[in-house]
């Protein structure tokens, strides 16, 4: 037995699946009971703590799976030229197994900006080809371009292509590239003459050529400037040198004006809806729908004590309340699954 399994690849006589739950629990492991079924996982954050890939052999069923470790929360697999691919969301890494001997033979760090140390959850990958290997960044924004040739070969890094919110899928279909968004534009479809709401996300489906590298360069500094990675922006400042405090500074530790943060969170709706009519704002006033002759006491602080940004669309309970209160990472499961 292994611990939810995901996804599903067939080379030849075998079957792979990825198991995001990993190993079965042995004596002594920290575990979290999910479902009546004990866990491994990581007693302070609650994160499976193994990841594993079964090979089923379909010519004898009746025999064990045998298992290939991999990185933590692995989700997509895809099989192509004596390897597959595993996509380990929570390592944000990708195995490369050689499909010959059932090892993994390289591990790919999907990492283009070198000072964040987590945070891209790979989710989605594919092959082109001529060679270049595609990986779906669901919390960068972004697919990641690597060249490949073989599965001992080491992959060289092209660079990052734009995507709409939280890529999530991704395929060839002959030239082009086809990217499907779990948000896409996230609550603002179009066609909506009510407003809108919390089920009002919509996702979106990305049709490219692929470009050349060369312009793959320049599409990966949009790529930069959309997250706000900035060179040294996660660089804990002394508080020296007579930097003058501002609301919001731009380095960790600088001074802010700011003493005390109260958080009021006002579950399954968008900024616009309550505070689009503040002309203070950064907002939309056509797309208020509970303004200041509704919610006067919201009003009243926002005029005391101000408005800023950003501000986060109107998303379910299920996602909001983890992101608001927890400053939880959030997941690709959890993205998916608050989205269907």
């Amino acid at each position: 037995m292994r611990i939810a399994p995901r996804d599903l690849a067939m080379v030849g006589n075998k079957l792979y699946v990825s198991n995001e739950g990993g190993w079965p629990a042995k004596a002594g492991d920290a575990t979290l009971n999910s479902y009546n079924t004990d866990v491994p996982a990581d007693p302070k954050t609650a994160a499976t703590t193994t990841g594993t890939v079964s090979v089923i052999d379909l010519a004898n069923p009746a025999a064990d799976a045998t298992s290939i470790d991999v990185g933590l929360h692995p989700t997509a697999l895809y099989a192509k030229k004596g390897a597959l691919f595993v996509t380990n969301t929570n390592s944000d890494t990708v195995s490369v197994i050689d499909t010959a001997n059932d090892e993994v033979v390289q591990t790919i760090a999907t990492q283009p900006w070198p000072e964040a140390k987590v945070g891209y959850e790979p989710d989605a990958v594919t092959l082109t080809d001529d060679g270049h290997l595609l990986v779906t960044l669901g919390r960068a924004n972004a697919v990641a371009v690597y060249r490949y040739t073989k599965p001992l070969e080491p992959v060289s890094y092209v660079g990052l292509l734009p995507a709409d919110y939280f890529p999530s899928e991704i395929t060839t279909v002959g030239d082009d590239v086809l990217v499907s968004n779990t948000r896409g534009i996230d609550a603002r479809r179009p066609n909506n003459p009510a407003g809108h709401a919390t089920h009002d996300t919509t996702s979106s489906l990305q049709r490219f050529t692929l470009p050349n590298d060369n312009a793959i360069h320049g599409y990966t500094a949009k790529v930069f400037k959309q997250n706000g990675w900035i060179t040294n922006s996660l660089a804990l400042s002394t508080g020296k040198g007579g930097v003058a405090p501002v609301p919001v500074p731009v380095r960790l530790g600088d001074p802010s004006t700011i003493k005390h943060v109260f958080l009021i969170v006002k579950e399954n709706h968008s900024y616009d809806q309550f505070f689009g009519d503040i002309p203070q704002g950064n907002g939309d006033a056509s797309l208020t729908q509970y303004g200041e002759n509704v919610t006067p006491n919201q009003h009243a602080l926002a005029k005391q004590f101000g408005v800023g940004g950003p501000h986060p669309t109107g998303r379910p309970t299920a996602d909001g309340r983890a992101s608001s209160q927890a400053g939880m990472r959030w997941s690709a499961t959890a993205c998916r699954s608050a989205s269907s």
